[in-house]
This record gives structure tokens, sequence and C-alpha cells, in this order.
């Protein structure tokens, strides 16, 4: 009918206007609009709250500012609909000079309009103005109070919103929910236990989001389970959105049989559904049952392709994790920071840097340069991949440093060798007022013991407890021992380790069996290595270091023996491997592997390279004796 009308009135064509708006025809309703001999306020409005409504903000604003300069003055409806259109874009300066432009009009006691002004403030993060203007309504409604509340639930300001929350004339689910789920990202799930206990008392009305926000916050199985069994009791668990986040809790703990029997109850499964059971598994270290589901997945998105990529990287199947990520790029899907970030993982695993150095391509091409999160990622992988000055110019880029990115360049820096660079760094992280944590004191503890600065080590183990309330654990322990082990202080390693043999019994116990294959002692070594078989039996690490003492003191016997109990244990030793990248190519070796077709000329490079060490380790014991 619309089609047909050559000169219909003003009031058909709103009409026609509002009609093609509720079909999701915005470009249509626009052209209609602009077609219109003559507008009034009803007109301008119903194409601004089309583009409000349907997520076109910055057309919206584009058309209230030709509002403001050649239609008619604006009303209420006019004012809601471009607010809420601010609050989409979070432009807080522009939410600013709308509120004055109400206040000009004066449209501040009208409550459509207070109400969307408190949801703007809120969406940039403004809760005291949210507040504000709250506090100076003279009539409110049930929304009114929802808006304030999610204001400063938005911004983690949880007290006050309690504060507001008890205030309320009345309390319907949606704010319940409100308070639940503010709980639960801040990983208060007491609370929100507590809360949903209250909810049911006064007699609330949970919903699918009322479970969904408590799930989202469940950290223990036996919780988990009571909540689930909750929803099914209430028939709550049929709600897909339910179902989904119940999938993805059990996901998250890695509880793959329950999150398998889920996920076959589910008849209507959607994207979530599927990108939860490739979670399950990913984290049970099941990569080909993932990838078979991920292939099985009727859609697969953005989320879908970095989870594989990730749990192939994190699984050490990275170059599967590369082979899927130019799968998805070839396919058109779109990359993400966290898909970069986990490609850029694979690389720093197999140390392609060469591959590192495309995919940091894409990352400036595709506008995440100046995120945290890729920053960190291609710090450490130009680290690892062995550049460690292509490392830092990453980090020194990096805007918004966090504690990652602060610990990966310490660590890098330690692991090449440069424990002043790595001490520097530490320093900067002070004055710029961070926080050092456990990490990144392995960090430091680690260069020290890769450049023999024992003493500095044990400056920075003391320094832990002492000036950062940092209990030293196990790893600060072996990194010690290590430290100590490499400096040829077997001695002092050995009592160092003693107190903690017992509570830190595994990481204590490897650390000093490396100090002993080093300096090859015996009577320590078989001690600390039958305590270290009793607690992992299954591992293969004591067995071979005291098996490569024997056969270092000339015991092939004893030797040959730790290795027959191995075969009889069905214990294999994981053979060493390298990896280089050669013009395009990655090279792998295996230790005792001679079946390389350039076995013959790798040998020779080797042995040459062993002559020119030598050679220059001489040199430089020469040149440190004349200047004695």
């Amino acid at each position: 009918m619309f089609g047909t009308i050559s000169r219909a009135d003003m009031l058909s064509l709103t009409t026609m206007i509002s009609t093609l708006v509720r079909e999701g025809n915005v470009s249509e309703a626009r052209r209609v609009f602009d077609q219109m001999p003559q507008r009034d306020v009803v007109s301008w409005n119903a194409m601004l709250t089309g583009y409000a409504q349907l997520g076109h903000a910055h057309e919206a604003i584009s058309l209230f500012t030709h509002m403001r300069a050649w239609g008619p003055k604006g009303d209420g409806f006019s004012f809601t609909a471009i607010i809420s259109a601010c609050a989409d874009l979070g432009s807080l300066n522009y939410g600013k000079k709308l509120h004055g432009l109400v206040v000009s009009f004066g449209f501040q006691s009208s409550l459509p309009v207070c109400n969307s002004l408190i949801y703007m403030y809120g969406k940039c993060h403004e809760p005291s103005s949210s507040f504000d203007v709250f506090n100076g309504m003279g009539v409110r409604n049930e929304l009114s109070w929802c808006s304030v509340l999610c204001s400063y639930v938005k911004s983690s300001l949880l007290q006050i919103a309690h504060k507001i929350f008890v205030d309320m004339p009345n309390r319907g689910t949606f704010a319940w929910n409100v308070m639940i789920s503010g709980y639960a990202r801040v990983g208060e799930f007491n609370t929100c236990l507590r809360l949903f206990k209250e909810m049911e008392m006064v007699g609330g009305s949970p919903d699918f989001v009322t479970i969904v926000s408590l799930v989202s916050g469940c950290v223990d199985t036996l919780t988990g389970h009571a909540i689930h069994a909750h929803a099914i009791k209430s028939g709550l668990d049929l709600e897909v959105e339910v179902r989904n986040s119940i999938l993805s809790f059990y996901a998250k703990l890695g509880s793959l049989d329950e999150a398998m029997n889920l996920f076959s109850l589910i008849n209507v499964r959607t994207q979530v559904s599927w990108n939860a059971i490739i979670t399950a598994h990913m984290r049970h270290a099941s990569v080909q049952e993932a990838l078979a589901l991920f292939e099985c997945a009727p859609t697969r998105n953005t989320i879908s392709w970095t989870i594989m990529i990730a749990g192939c990287a994190r699984n050490e199947h990275s170059g599967q994790a590369l082979s899927l990520f130019v799968r998805m790029h070839d396919s058109g899907i779109q990359l993400d920071h966290f898909t970069l970030g986990a490609a850029l993982h694979a690389c720093s695993n197999l140390a392609l840097l060469r591959k590192g150095k495309l995919i940091h391509g894409c990352v400036i091409h595709l506008g995440f340069h100046s995120y945290t999160y890729t920053g960190n990622a291609l710090l450490n992988m130009y680290a690892k991949c062995g550049d460690i000055k292509g490392s830092h110019k990453v980090f020194e880029a990096i805007f918004c440093k966090d504690e990652v990115s602060w610990n990966a360049m310490i660590f890098g820096f330690g692991h090449h060798g440069l424990a002043q660079e790595a001490f520097m760094v530490f320093g900067e992280m002070l004055r710029g007022g961070w926080k050092p944590d456990k990490v990144t004191f392995i960090g430091l503890l680690t260069a020290c013991s890769h450049t023999g600065l024992v003493e500095q080590g044990k400056k920075y183990y003391e320094l832990m407890s002492a000036n950062f309330g940092i209990e030293p654990q196990q790893e600060h322990a072996a990194c010690m021992i290590d430290m100590l082990g490499r400096h040829g202080s077997i001695e002092e390693a050995k009592a160092f380790a003693q107190p903690r043999m017992e509570r830190e019994a595994y990481n204590t116990c490897e650390a000093l069996l490396g100090a002993c294959a080093k300096h090859v002692d015996i009577g320590l070594g078989e001690r600390v290595a039958k305590e270290l078989i009793s607690i992992e039996p299954g591992y293969d690490m004591g067995y071979v270091l005291l098996a490569n003492m024997y056969c270092e003191s000339g015991n092939w016997e004893g030797g040959e023996k730790l290795r027959h109990v191995m075969r009889e244990r069905g214990l294999r030793k994981v053979p060493g491997c390298s990896w280089i990248e050669v013009k395009a190519q990655v090279e792998v070796f295996m230790a005792g592997d001679f079946s390389h077709p350039q076995i013959e000329e790798i040998y020779r490079t080797v042995d040459l390279l062993v002559i020119q060490m030598r050679n220059a380790r001489i040199w430089a014991s020469h040149v440190s004796q004349e200047h004695l």
C-alpha cells in the first residue's frame, strides 16, 4: 500500500517510517523521510528513534544536528532517543552537551528524559552524575531506580549500589539480577548466594538471567551441581541460555563427562553450546576430539576459531594452531586481538620468528597494535624467538602496560642472559607505581641464575617478603637451588633445599637433582633421585639424570640398570628436540636421530662451532689471566 502512495499526508508517511523501522529496514525508512515534502517533530522523532533502536548511533546524532539546524524544536521524545544513542556510543562529552540542552529546553523534569540521562551516565561510567540526575527527580519509577543501580554496579561500586538496592521501594527480578551479576563479576560468589537466598525468601521470582549470573560466578563443582539441580527443579534448565551457561561452567572446570552429558541433552544447540563443549575438550587436552567437534559444528564464529587456535597452542599442537589460523584467515572470518594473540603464542612455542613477524603485520593492519593483550603476545614472541631487541621495542611501544608486560620483559632479558637490563626494567616498574608479584621475582631470580649473580639473587629472594610481603613459594626455592647449583655451591644448595624437601618436595628435588647432575655428586644425587622417583614414579626425570650421573662417573653398569628399570616400568625418555627456521622452512632435530637428509653437513657444522667455542673460551681465559 505504502509503495503506491504518490502524495500521502504527513501522518501516513510518518506511519510508513515507523513500520519500516519495526521491520529493520532503516535505509528505506530514511529514503521515505528524505522525500517528505514537509516534516513535523513526530516525523523527526520516528526517524531518530529508528536509528537509536537499531544501533545506528552516529546517524542518529547526525540527524539530530540537522533537526536543530533546519527542523522543528525537539521535544521529550527527541531527547530520549538521542540520549539513548549517545549512551550506546559511550560519548560522555556529547552526553553532557545533551544534558545542557535538556535543561535549556526545560525537559529536566521529564521522567523518560531523566531516565535516559541516568542510563547514559551509567554507560559512560559516571555513576555520580547518574545519581545527581536521580536525586533531582521529583517523580521516579522502577526504571529510575534500576538505571541508577546499574550505573554503580557497572562501575563496580557495589557498596553504594547495595545501599541503593536496600532503599528501593520495590525490588523486581531485574534489580535482584543486577546485584547478583555485579557480585559475580567481581568474584564475590558467597554474596551472590546470599542474595539469591534472600530473593527466594521474600518471594522473588528468579529467572534464567538469575541462574546464568549464579553459574558465571561459581568456582566449585559441588555448588555448581546444586545450582544445576535448582535449575532442573524450577524448569529453568529448559532455557537454552541456562543450559549453555552450565555447559560453559563444566567446561571451565574441565569436567568433560558432565559437559558431554549435558551437551547430548541440548536439542537446539547454539554457537555458544558448540564453543563450550570444544573448550571442555581443550581444557582436558583432548585436541583431536575438540577438532572433530569443531569440524562438525554447523557454523563457526571468531570465538570458535580462537578457542581452537589457543587450545592447540596451549596443548603442544602449535603447528596445528597455525594451520587453523591460516584457514580462518582464508575463510574471511574476522580476526580479533585474541585470535592474533593465540597465533603469536603458537609462533613463540615453535620459535617461528618469520611467521611471528607476518602476524605482527596483521596486528598493525587490523589496528590492534595499541591493545595491551596483543602487545604482550608480541613481546613474548620476539623474546622466545631470540629477537630480544624486537621484544624490547614492542615493550616500549605498549601504551598501557600491565603486570604481564613488565614480567614478560623481565623474563625475556633474564633468559637472554641480560640480567642488568632485567634489573633496570624492574626499577622502572617500581618507579611507575606497579607492585611486583611472585612471577616478577621468578623472572628476576632466573636472570640471576643464568648470569651467575648469586649475591644479587639472594638479595631479591629476601626482598620478596621483607619489602613486598610476598611469601617465597616452591618455584622461587627451585630458582635459588638452580642458581647455587650452576655456581658450583652444591653444599649451599643442599642446605637451602633440606628444610624445604617435605613441603615443596617436587620442585625442590628436581632443582637439586639438576645441580647434582651438573657437578656429578653421586651420593647426594642418589638420595634426591630416590625422593623424586617416590613423589613422581611415572616421570622420567629422576631416572634419566641419575643414569647420566652414573655414566659420567664411569659406573656404566648402574646406568644400564636404571635404564632397564625404566623399560620395565614402561617409562621412555622424551628425546631432546631442537628446531631452527631457515629460509621460511622449519628444520627439526631430535637427539639421537640420524635420519635428516643433510645430517653429515649438519654435524660437520656443529663440530666446527664447538671448536670455535672452545677456542673462544681459551682466548677469553687467556685475556682474563693477562688482566689479573
